[in-house]
């Protein structure tokens, strides 16, 4: 059929690009894109600033200490017992526990690095299980006494070394890079022995406020040199479905646990974020729905009154195939419309998000991520293929009436 005769053949079937229910339903696409777009974008710019290894939207946990009191306290009783971790383990908002082991015996470290070579601390280690570290650092492990002991130290251990102690002792300023290029000598004692080994800056956590060595080495030095042959445990750490659930904190503090606030107003910020950013997606998700349950009426109502025209059209030979080539070209129109307009306008409000938010210090890419970009970009997809199928079907359901 010579596709000249094309442009009568729209007449006859109805197609009207520019019809209010066309309109409705490109805005809604729109609107429902950018929603989704920016829900997406959201979480991706929380996790960028800050930091990525510690994840705001992300998993959750709360640090707790026993609760002082005098029993203990005259007993000298400050430690934890696999009894307070079962117990923990119970709670219906706990999804896993975990112990802070410590040091419990004499430890100091010393550098002969240039101009820190007259510095020397005491301090003390602990260690946790794996799981709930926030970084996997590559040498994170120890096997022999010989070895050198990689360590984690909080990110504000800098912060602090660097605004407070390092200018008022007339020591130098370090960088994350430089430290990282540092040897450190730990020095351990107790039970009449003293030794010296080796260590090495492994990384820098945001989630743990400790100085943190492999278990390993920790379990073997408290072997060594501290009285009770076993590392003390004074802390747990537990995850969290909600680390701001009134009811789990309530729980906590009945059976004797004291909670670190940051860690809980942590988790209550996070739950307040995850509920926006997933409410601001699935309005989105709705919109766009919506938006395609329009589009298919309005396919649907054009086929209808060109029912008579459509069997006319098959009596005289034009093939279905041809006639829905017609509507496609209307869904063509309509979708390229819809992710060009939301490609500019998405565009627009991201360079201006972004210089919004360096206004108050925080530096964000002014792109889209690649996940928001292919999540939008599968949404349009799903809502041309289920246009093109009830297109399809509604042709051949006139053609046979």
């Amino acid at each position: 059929m010579n596709l000249m005769l094309y442009k009568p053949v729209r007449r006859l079937l109805r197609i009207n690009l520019f019809n209010w229910r066309t309109f409705l339903s490109a805005i809604g696409m729109i609107t429902g894109l950018l929603l989704l777009l920016h829900a997406l974008q959201l979480y991706s710019d929380i996790n960028q600033i800050t930091g990525g290894d510690e994840q705001l939207i992300g998993e959750q946990y709360i640090i707790l200490n026993k609760q002082p009191s005098l029993t203990r306290l005259l007993k000298r009783d400050r430690g934890i017992g696999e009894e307070d971790i079962e117990k923990l383990k119970q709670l219906s908002g706990v999804q896993d526990v975990g112990a802070f082991y410590s040091s419990n015996f004499a430890v100091s470290a010393y550098t002969d690095f240039q101009n820190l070579s007259n510095y020397s601390t005491e301090l003390f280690m602990e260690a946790v299980p794996e799981r709930f570290l926030d970084i996997r650092p590559d040498k994170w492990s120890w096997k022999n006494p010989g070895d050198a002991v990689p360590f984690i130290v909080p990110r504000d251990f800098l912060v602090l070394y660097n605004m407070g102690f390092a200018p008022s002792r007339g020591l130098p300023r370090i960088s994350e890079s430089l430290l990282g290029n540092i040897s450190f000598k730990l020095v351990l004692s107790g039970n009449g022995q003293c030794r010296e080994f080796d260590a090495l800056l492994a990384g820098w956590s945001k989630r743990l406020g400790t100085i943190l060595v492999p278990a390993e080495f920790l379990q073997w030095a408290a072997g060594e040199f501290a009285k009770s042959g076993k590392p003390a445990v004074n802390r747990l750490i537990i995850k969290a479905v909600n680390p701001g659930d009134i009811a789990l904190l309530t729980e906590l503090q009945a059976l004797g646990f004291e909670v670190d606030e940051n860690s809980s107003r942590l988790g209550q910020l996070g739950a307040i974020l995850k509920i926006s950013v997933g409410a601001i997606g699935f309005l989105g998700l709705v919109i766009i729905l919506l938006a395609i349950t329009l589009t298919s009426l309005t396919l649907r109502l054009m086929i209808a009154g060109a029912t008579q025209n459509i069997k006319t059209l098959l009596l005289l030979g034009y093939s279905p195939a041809m006639i829905e080539r017609q509507y496609y070209r209307f869904l063509s129109w309509l979708f390229g419309g819809v992710t060009v307009t939301t490609v500019l306008i998405g565009i627009i409000s991201r360079i201006v998000i972004s210089n919004l938010f360096e206004a108050y210090g925080f530096s964000l890419s002014g792109i889209f991520s690649p996940a928001a970009v292919g999540c939008a970009l599968l949404s349009v997809v799903i809502a041309i293929v289920i246009s093109v199928v009830a297109t399809k079907r509604d042709i051949r359901d006139a053609g046979m009436k």
